[in-house]
């Protein structure tokens, strides 16, 4: 068995939650893969149990160090894709608290961000495994791990998104697919509807609201109209269809810019 512990809410990406049901397909082939959620997610606690994976929710409000004791002693390896800001904010807490599982002999493997989003400390302990899936990666100062992978081969992308291939014709743009991940908390939806009602000629616009949108944000979504074709979809199970029907995406910096990519979807971000 190997757990996964990462979490979802309106500041905290829902690409986190789906790099990790892509790598737990290919893991619970071998071994079972049970999640450790802080909180409740109806969709997100859905998500995982349709992949075949189980769900183990953790007290809310708690630390890292706190919540340990509340895994089960029964599994000492484990997956943590927690990287975000708040965590690479407080970088020496979260390496209390590897260090922490490393005292308890887990076997650890970290999903780390990019960028301002990366978790690197001078007092990391030293993990099992280091995982960072993106292109442009910067090779110095290299991680405290016994094993490294980053790059173009260690992008986690679901297979349907490869599935899904349709070479464009580059000239040609009808539809227009706009996705800021699962919450969006930056609100750049706005700032790009805003943008394209400035936009001359008419085109097809598709906007994804994500699980985890504010409802302010939502609503004010909806006051949008851009000649009267923009289409509004709500927390699509997968993108694979939106990326099969648009000419262009307008996306963030996270897995949607990957998984367009493996599309055929050229993409502004």
């Amino acid at each position: 068995m190997i757990f996964v512990r990462c979490d979802v809410s309106e500041t905290i990406g829902w690409g986190h939650l789906k790099r990790c049901l892509t790598l737990s397909k290919s893991i619970k082939k071998n071994i079972s893969v049970t999640f450790l959620m802080s909180g409740f997610n109806a969709k997100a606690d859905n998500m995982i149990r349709d992949s075949g994976c189980s769900v183990l929710k953790l007290p809310s409000d708690l630390s890292y160090q706190e919540e340990i004791k509340y895994y089960p002693n029964y599994c000492k390896n484990i997956i943590i894709d927690l990287g975000h800001r708040a965590n690479v904010k407080d970088s020496d807490s979260f390496s209390r608290y590897l260090t922490d599982l490393k005292d308890l002999s887990y076997k650890i493997i970290v999903i780390d961000g990019l960028g301002d989003e990366s978790y690197r400390a001078n007092n990391a302990p030293k993990i099992d495994a280091y995982i960072q899936p993106y292109w442009g990666v910067p090779l110095d100062p290299e991680p405290n791990s016994d094993s490294w992978f980053y790059g173009k081969d260690s992008v986690l992308v679901d297979r349907v998104y490869f599935d899904s291939y349709r070479k464009r014709k580059s000239n040609i743009i009808n539809n227009l697919l706009i996705t800021f991940g699962g919450s969006d908390p930056q609100e750049i939806t706005l700032t790009v509807l805003e943008a394209l009602k400035k936009m001359e000629g008419a085109v097809n616009v598709r906007c994804i609201v994500g699980p985890s949108f504010s409802h302010s944000l939502v609503e004010e979504i909806k006051r949008f109209k851009i000649n009267q074709m923009i289409d509004i979809r709500y927390s699509p199970e997968n993108l694979s269809e939106h990326y099969e029907w648009a000419d262009l995406g307008i996306c963030g910096s996270g897995g949607s810019r990957y998984e367009a990519a493996v599309a055929g979807l050229p993409i502004l971000f």
